[in-house]
């Protein structure tokens, strides 16, 4: 995508919007107090009609200063008849057929006179101004105190969240959870996401019980696998596994069957957690459908296609296909993190309310309520 240039000359049409793109220190509060003068000066609108927002205290004295020396020194350069160097937006004012001088230097005055009144600001002092101003139509209770940074009430939240955890759980269900991200860190990463300005969504959507449908989830899938493992531990079990390693020469890559049982048998007894490169290559490897098709691969014209599955091995291949299925389905739906992420914004406003305090982005998402209701924008 490739932008025009912007010019101190441009038009400026109600209604119309731009995007300014500008990296650090090329001059946006220049073209911001440009745009100033020229909306005062050449469009004549009232100081105080006109909001320029940024993000910081520091930046918005800074914003402030500057717009009011660049109407100053617009007014001196228009009674004069003559720009500074450079100038473009005083030059610009001087080649304009109307408004007249004279009319711009009693705009230019008016708007320093004024100039107090102008609604130069942070973008939370705005907004809290708005709600403050308009606290009957805004429904805003006066008497809330501003809670700059929420991170107690955030930390508050998960440290409740894990304390819940860590009482019922044991250390196999504890590592499985950290494994998905379960941890102080990265749930505080999430509350502070969930309790932002705007919410975000959560995908796919869950319901704000879904933490015990995951948790019996769990418990199921460590149910099965302690059976598989019982199953692949058995010494009579691991004989006729050994009947498989023994007909390797009857497999495509059949050299590899001791290590990949071997590579299996561990990922189970470790919990059957999201297996890495290796557990996965062996997993694939010794499905039923891949062995059937690896033993055809080498099986002689007019042989049994059906003799692998008359070996005493095959009915632990079946019950480790059927485990493998259960275990993915499980990986697939597992997000405890999301399962949090769905209760922390009620819960946060909530503690918010019974503090009763407002939140920076909560006093945004107050606001952009109100601008967005019937009657709002128009307002």
């Amino acid at each position: 995508m490739s932008f025009t240039p912007w010019k101190a000359s441009e038009a400026l049409p109600a209604g119309a919007a731009w995007l300014l793109e500008a990296s650090a220190g090329t001059g946006k509060t220049y073209q911001i107090a440009g745009l100033v003068l020229r909306l005062v000066a050449e469009y004549g609108l009232r100081i105080d009609r006109i909001l320029a927002i940024t993000f910081t205290n520091a930046a918005t004295a800074e914003l402030r200063d500057r717009v009011r020396k660049r109407l100053s020194s617009a007014l001196i350069a228009v009674e004069r008849g003559s720009a500074d160097r450079d100038d473009a937006f005083v030059e610009h004012l001087l080649g304009l057929a109307q408004p007249s001088r004279e009319q711009m230097t009693a705009h230019l005055r008016i708007a320093l006179r004024d100039f107090d009144l102008a609604a130069i600001s942070t973008i939370h002092g705005f907004s809290q101004r708005m709600l403050s101003e308009l606290a009957f139509e805004s429904g805003q209770d006066p008497d809330l105190e501003l809670l700059s940074d929420p991170t107690e009430i955030l930390e508050e939240i998960v440290d409740d969240e894990l304390a819940r955890f860590f009482h019922g759980a044991d250390t196999e269900e504890v590592a499985l959870y950290q494994s998905a991200g379960y941890t102080r860190d990265e749930m505080l990463r999430v509350a502070r996401a969930m309790c932002a300005a705007v919410e975000p969504e959560v995908v796919p959507p869950r319901k704000a019980d879904a933490a015990a449908t995951t948790r019996a989830s769990a418990q199921a899938l460590r149910t099965s696998c302690e059976a598989m493992y019982a199953q692949w531990t058995d010494a009579a079990n691991a004989d006729m596994l050994r009947g498989l390693v023994a007909m390797r020469g009857q497999f495509e890559d059949g050299r590899y069957f001791d290590a990949r049982i071997a590579t299996v048998r561990k990922w189970i007894a470790e919990g059957a957690f999201l297996p890495d490169k290796d557990a996965e290559g062996a997993l694939k490897a010794l499905r039923a459908e891949a062995l059937q098709a690896a033993f055809e691969a080498k099986l002689p014209k007019g042989g049994d296609k059906t003799a692998l599955q008359k070996e005493p091995f095959w009915p632990l291949i079946e019950s480790l296909d059927t485990f493998i299925d259960q275990a993915e389905a499980f990986w697939k739906s597992f997000a405890p993190l999301a399962d949090f992420a769905v209760t922390v914004r009620p819960r946060f406003e909530a503690e918010v309310a019974r503090r009763r305090v407002l939140t920076f982005d909560a006093m945004l998402s107050r606001l952009a309520e109100k601008v967005l209701a019937d009657g709002g924008a128009a307002s």
